[in-house]
This record gives structure tokens, C-alpha cells and sequence, in this order.
């Protein structure tokens, strides 16, 4: 199942690329990372798909934080929410990657799974670290530079971040997720 999941997730991920060289955002976080190619297929290393991941989570939980300090309560509740999805995409970029690079070699389940708990686990670390890193640097730009520019630079950033082929990734992700889930069951 892991091996058909990969390779329906490579298939989205080469069409977020043609997607995003259209869309390609220079004003935002995700400046370095576009066109926003998540996937092994879409020419970022795991590294660095996990860190415009990152960018992506941080962006979208601080923007949530200045829109419920401006009352906006709808609108940070979706942000929020997306937050969630995308903050998962961190470690699953690290499980996808190992599936990927591993569907076809010749190796015991037993190995298999172990290999693919530990890529999850250390993606779970980087997720939390990667988070912490980023979240610290937009909230100092916030603090240390204009305001309204980095307000837009951090909608630019969501923009970015949620089109619908991003999305597309993000559901399949964690989808993949609750799949891993239920065989440990």
C-alpha cells in the first residue's frame, strides 16, 4: 500500500511544480523554496522540503495570532486549522522521502518499518524544531521591522503555502498518516 501511496503523492507533486512556476511568489518566506516542489520528485531535497513546510506552519500560526489580536476570530480558526495540516507535512515530508527511496529495493518488511519509524520519528523532531526556529524569526521581523510589510509578506508566504495543489499534498500526507496508524492496529 505504501509503495502505490508514493507514487500517487509523486504524481501530485510534479503538478504542484508546473503549478507554481506560474504562481512563483518573490515577496515571501517561501522566496528560496519556489517554485514550492514538495516530494522527491519535485527537485527539493527532504531538508529542504521540510523546512518551506516549516516556513509555511509558522507562517500560518502567526498570522492566526494577529488576526485573533484584531478580532478576526473566523479567520484565525481557519488559519489555525490549516496550521495543523500543514505542521504535520514536516515529518510526513521525512516518512515520504524514505517510502519513496526505498519502494523498489529489495529489503525485509521488518526492516522496511523500522527504517520508516525512524525516518517519522526524526521527522516528528524536526517538525518541532523547525517550528520553533521560524516562528521565532517571523514573530523578530514582526518586532524589529515594519509591521505592514511583513504582514504581507506573511499573507503572500499563506498564499504560497495553501494553493490547491499544496493542499492536495497536505490531505494525502495525512491521510497517510491515519493509514499508518490503523496497520499498527
Amino acid at each position: 500500500m505504501s509503495k502505490k501511496y508514493s507514487i500517487i503523492i509523486s504524481f501530485f507533486i510534479i503538478l504542484i511544480g508546473i503549478s507554481n512556476k506560474v504562481n512563483a511568489n518573490t515577496d515571501s518566506y517561501l522566496a528560496n523554496y519556489l517554485p514550492f516542489q514538495p516530494g522527491p520528485l519535485g527537485g527539493m531535497d527532504v531538508d529542504q522540503e521540510a523546512e518551506a513546510w516549516a516556513l509555511c506552519a509558522s507562517s500560518l500560526k502567526v498570522l492566526s495570532e494577529i488576526e485573533d489580536t484584531k478580532g478576526n476570530s473566523s479567520t484565525s480558526e481557519d488559519l489555525k486549522n490549516r496550521y495543523n495540516g500543514v505542521k504535520m507535512s514536516i515529518a510526513m515530508s521525512y516518512l515520504h522521502h524514505y517510502e519513496y527511496n526505498n519502494m523498489y529495493k529489495k529489503m525485509p518488511d521488518d526492516e522496511f518499518y523500522k527504517g520508516r519509524d525512524k525516518a517519522f520519528n526524526y521527522g516528528k523532531y524536526q517538525m518541532d524544531n523547525l517550528l520553533s526556529i521560524y516562528r521565532a524569526q517571523i514573530r523578530s521581523d514582526l518586532e524589529y521591522q515594519d509591521f505592514v510589510s511583513i504582514y504581507e509578506k506573511l499573507n503572500k508566504t499563506v498564499v504560497d503555502c495553501i494553493n490547491p495543489m499544496s493542499a492536495g499534498i497536505q490531505n494525502m500526507y495525512v491521510d497517510r498518516v491515519q493509514e499508518i496508524i490503523k496497520e499498527q492496529f
